[in-house]
């Protein structure tokens, strides 16, 4: 039996939950109470769960999606091949959705942020820069115009929602997770680009889900693996973390991601801010006044099983103000089927009230209806050929790359080379299989335009590699030397084939090709240049910036230790 101060305690915080959903509401359809009305208390439950879904798990799951048990549908599409095959996929959940009782359609939503790590590239989805590289742009503009191409391939294709834009904003060199997906450290020009993304993901048909609140930027701990801890005080959270985030829900964003983040100033440090009526309840909904939809990062993240088994993290995730579960179905801790269960069992047992359910599925309803899926909620194969991969997109994509790749430091103004001046360039390349496609279309451009010498090294073995990489580049005329990383501490790996490479005397190039924070290592005769990820359409605006065939415009949006 539960005591009575934890009585107290629950009373107390369902009363301010229920204050806030209130301060929050907006005015519910005829149409949205006669479908949460008509609906079981098992599919209410579902309605706040959205589950990670391949055609692989589809056979398991059917019976769930026709039975009105999962409210939305978080799509892994690394196994699909071609863009018809997405649409087919993704009709096929509308149609199973659609065949049971009461027919709520499903929102389908993707993580899609930009960039070469963040974006689905295996059948023909523009690859736009990511963040960072929208930041060195400096232009809401072209963040605007990317989110709403983005947009306008996912819905045609289906997918109505997406975890963008992230808000964090990057304060921490040693960040283990966000680095490039941050537009930048600084909170107001994250939150004019992210405020500008959100409005062109509107325009485009898709719903915005801004993330990670409240802030991931200035961690040094991945909350896939454990539980990071802003220790800043609250003026500076208002200050820095929260800025871009209250941007937002004044500009309307439909959907915040909240992270497994602990927030000291605020609740107790070990405790996630996806749990927390404080964080939740008290900041999101009454201060900041946010009135839509909140979904939790993944359930199945280190930041939560460390301590919580999924099924009742995910009832205090909704006791605590979120609407939408996001468990990704993959492991057995994250059983969907559990997880409905134990919320079910929770409205039973009074743990979460009535009103509270119903409010978070008049949320997910209405959500869904604002984006007309009751009216279509399928994608549609005439806009998937016009907008999928066209080339509108991918100028645009070009466009922003151009303006975005970042000259750091050039000490002796060797950039850009003439072409027939150059006799062979050098080039280093980290051997990634990643990334081995951009490379070749960076090392197809360079061979436009020079003769190339190329050497492969594992990261990992770049110093043993360092005697033959010069040996083999002893006779060129200049040297490109690649770096990929998240964090600090791995650039040091390349530490010793810089100093190497610059003891030649030939002009050398070091691009970090990921987070930039590396470029303050190495040594001060070196060349360096940023280009924020790995999208072709960096790879090709690389090689026209080195020839002076565009300039190099982008500026840093982070500070650079050592520069």
């Amino acid at each position: 039996m539960r005591s009575c101060s934890s009585l107290i305690m629950t009373w107390f915080w369902t009363i301010l939950l229920l204050l806030a959903s209130l301060a929050g509401r907006a005015e519910v359809s005829p149409q949205v109470q006669t479908l949460e009305a008509r609906m079981s208390l098992r599919q209410k439950a579902g309605q706040l769960l959205w589950v990670g879904m391949e055609p692989a798990n589809l056979d398991e799951e059917q019976a769930a999606l026709v039975e009105g048990l999962r409210g939305g549908i978080f799509l892994y599409w690394n196994a699909l091949h071609s863009p018809t095959e997405l649409l087919a996929f993704t009709n096929t959940l509308q149609n199973l959705a659609l065949s049971g009782f009461p027919g709520v359609p499903f929102l389908v939503a993707v993580d899609q942020e930009g960039g070469s790590l963040f974006t689905q590239r295996s059948f023909g989805a523009t690859v736009f820069p990511g963040n960072m590289a929208l930041g060195a742009t400096g232009s809401s503009q072209k963040a605007y115009l990317a989110a709403q191409a983005s947009a306008r391939e996912l819905r045609a294709a289906g997918i109505h929602a997406n975890f963008a834009p992230v808000l964090d904003v990057n304060l921490n060199p040693l960040n283990p997770i966000i680095g490039v997906r941050s537009f930048g450290e600084d909170p107001r020009k994250v939150a004019e680009l992210g405020v500008s993304a959100i409005a062109g993901y509107r325009k485009g048909g898709i719903a915005a889900f801004a993330k990670h609140f409240p802030g991931h930027g200035d961690t040094a701990v991945d909350s896939h693996i454990g539980l990071p801890v802003l220790e800043h005080p609250r003026q500076r959270l208002d200050r820095v973390e929260l800025y871009p985030f209250r941007k937002a829900v004044e500009a309307g964003v439909s959907g915040v991601m909240v992270g497994h983040i602990a927030v000291s100033a605020l609740e107790d440090s070990s405790r996630p801010a996806t749990l927390s009526p404080i964080v939740l309840g008290r900041l999101l909904r009454r201060e900041l006044g946010f009135g839509g939809a909140v979904v939790t990062d993944a359930m199945e993240m280190g930041g939560i099983t460390h301590r919580w088994k999924v099924p009742e993290a995910a009832v205090l995730a909704v006791e605590a103000g979120a609407d939408l579960v996001l468990v990704r179905g993959r492991s057995a801790e994250a059983n969907a089927s559990e997880v409905l269960e134990a919320l079910v069992e929770a409205v039973r047992t009074g743990r979460i009230s009535p009103q509270r359910l119903k409010r978070s599925v008049e949320r997910v309803l209405q959500l869904k209806e604002g984006l007309g899926l009751f009216e279509t909620p399928k994608g549609n194969l005439e806009d998937l050929k016009i907008f999928f991969g066209s080339k509108a997109h991918q100028d645009l994509a070009q466009e922003i790359a151009d303006s975005s790749v970042t000259l750091v430091r050039d000490p002796q103004k060797r950039l850009p080379f003439s072409k027939g001046s150059l006799g062979t360039l050098g080039v280093a390349l980290p051997s990634k299989e990643y990334f081995q496609r951009d490379f070749e279309i960076l090392l197809g451009g360079l061979r436009e335009r020079t003769n190339l010498q190329v050497e492969w090294f594992a990261q990992e073995d770049a110093e043993s590699r360092v005697e033959a990489i010069v040996r083999s580049l002893k006779d060129v005329d200049a040297i490109l030397l690649g770096t990929i990383s998240w964090g600090m501490p791995k650039e040091e790996l390349f530490l010793p084939l810089a100093k190497a490479l610059e003891k030649t005397g030939k002009p050398l190039l070091i691009v970090s090709f990921l987070n930039p924070y590396d470029l303050g290592k190495y040594p001060g005769a070196a060349i360096l240049l940023a280009t924020y990820g790995t999208t072709p359409a960096s790879m090709r605006a690389l090689a026209k910036g080195l020839f002076g065939e565009m300039e190099f415009q982008g500026k840093l949006p982070v500070t650079v230790p050592g520069l």
